[in-house]
């Protein structure tokens, strides 16, 4: 039999505010869980209580909700807080561990992979969580030269020194060069015309996007198309980016910020050959 555990209460502590040494789970159907209620400093919630109190400051401050109190410990709400610690890094650069707020150094940045087999025992990101990533890289085999390059490299002993290339003030100051560079209201025009129409139901929505998608970009696929397109051009000599930097990457952009429905998937057409359709 399974009950809310310390990990759980410390996230509701956390999310709500509730003290986690003033919790005192109840359920009847677990009898040895049926603790006096004569101790006045202590409140008692049924787990269906937890569950509304819980959801509200999830949807408060995360805009998603659990389903079931005593699965959380098991999988659903586990996965769910780890990733809320991520977007809160990601999006406001600090992690909040024990009710005590860190400040992350900068530059900082996350790195997530995502395996497309073995998925038992993981949960997918909610498109929220998704849309703070600016690129989505795929990953293939590698090629038969690569391969061969692994090969010799991993099974022979090698004395390895990393040099480093850049120091954390050179990064911070080539984000600062590149936030600087001018783009044309057309180039900006483009990159927001391309994501509205991966909107379905809009003004703007192609006749694609109407019967194959369910969800598409917000606004932060425009700011990373923009900001990606001058990182592309800059590498490249340009003192601008054009409308080609943002075609260039607008794949890594978009493709994990559209959600395409079940017509998509029947019709043999995924997020990559969609986004083609746009440009």
């Amino acid at each position: 039999m399974r009950t809310m555990n310390s990990f759980t209460i410390k996230d509701l502590e956390n999310l709500s505010g509730i003290k986690a040494h003033t919790i005192r789970i109840w359920e009847q159907r677990y009898s040895f869980i049926k603790p006096s209620r004569t101790d006045t400093n202590i409140r008692y919630y049924s787990s269906e209580e937890l569950k509304k109190i819980l959801n509200v400051a999830l949807l408060n401050k995360y805009g998603f909700k659990i389903s079931h109190i005593d699965k959380m410990a098991d999988g659903e709400i586990r996965e769910k807080i780890l990733s809320l610690n991520q977007a809160e890094a990601m999006q406001e650069r600090i992690v909040t561990v024990g009710g005590q707020r860190h400040i992350l150094p900068s530059p900082f940045f996350v790195l997530a992979t995502q395996n497309p087999i073995e998925q038992e025992g993981t949960y997918p990101l909610p498109e929220a969580q998704l849309d703070r990533f600016m690129f989505n890289i795929p990953l293939d085999y590698p090629s038969y030269s690569e391969e061969l390059d692994v090969v010799r490299q991993t099974t022979t002993h090698q004395n390895v020194v990393l040099k480093n290339i850049l120091n954390a003030e050179q990064i911070l100051t080539f984000q600062k060069v590149i936030r600087k560079i001018p783009v044309a209201d057309n180039v900006l025009e483009y990159a927001v015309g391309l994501v509205s129409r991966t909107r379905p139901n809009t003004d703007r929505a192609t006749k694609e996007v109407n019967q194959y998608v369910s969800w598409g970009a917000g606004p932060r696929a425009s700011q990373n198309l923009v900001l990606g397109a001058k990182c592309y051009g800059a590498l490249r000599g340009k003192y601008s980016p054009d409308i080609e930097d943002v075609q260039a990457i607008a794949g890594l952009v978009l493709r994990h910020r559209i959600v395409v429905n079940y017509k998509a998937e029947a019709d043999g057409l995924n997020v990559d050959k969609l986004i083609k359709t746009l440009m």
